[in-house]
């Protein structure tokens, strides 16, 4: 290697630093990152939803559950809205990586926009329920949009029944790989 002197100086480089490249590698690992994540939020969430059903089914004796159940949906629903969105913006955006992946079968991309106005009405009536009591505005937008809401969120969740269990499978595979891997 040459001592720099004056004459011999070389043009600084002009890559960007190692923490700002991606490769194709890194790339397809974060659309497989997102799909864990979405999986990993959307078993939380039909755990919460079950127990969410059945408090629905005894209301009466159950509200302060269906309430409290009601509540801890939002973060796991922000979680999910946002790894769904990421991919929507990313495959449509035509991010090679999320392209690769291919798109979501076409009953779910029509679904999705229906089923994600549903959720937000549903809750944010649920929450609306929450902060003013049992007004009949809140109360029937809770009840109407709960019932469109139920189709839709099976169709849902039998189309996903599948990737789910294999997504998460493999993300604890992996980590468990890659703990004893030396």
């Amino acid at each position: 290697m040459l001592a720099r002197t004056p004459g011999n100086e070389q043009p600084p480089h002009q890559s960007p630093p190692r923490h700002l490249k991606h490769t194709d590698e890194e790339k397809h690992r974060g659309v497989i990152g997102n799909e864990r994540l979405t999986a990993l939020v959307s078993l939380v969430l039909l755990v919460l939803i079950i127990v969410e059903l059945i408090t629905s089914a005894f209301l009466r004796i159950w509200l302060p559950a269906h309430t409290i159940i009601g509540v801890l949906l939002v973060g796991p629903l922000l979680v999910k809205m946002g790894s769904t969105g990421w991919r929507f913006l990313r495959y449509y955006t035509r991010a090679p990586a999320y392209v690769r992946r291919g798109p979501p079968p076409l009953v779910l991309r029509v679904l999705g926009p229906v089923l994600l106005i549903t959720t937000l009405v549903m809750v944010g009536s649920g929450i609306g329920l929450v902060v003013t009591g049992p007004l009949q505005p809140f109360l029937l937008t809770h009840v109407f949009s709960a019932l469109v809401w139920l189709p839709l969120i099976a169709v849902h969740s039998l189309a996903h029944v599948k990737q789910v269990p294999q997504s998460i499978a493999s993300d604890w595979s992996s980590r468990l790989g890659s703990r004893f891997h030396v």
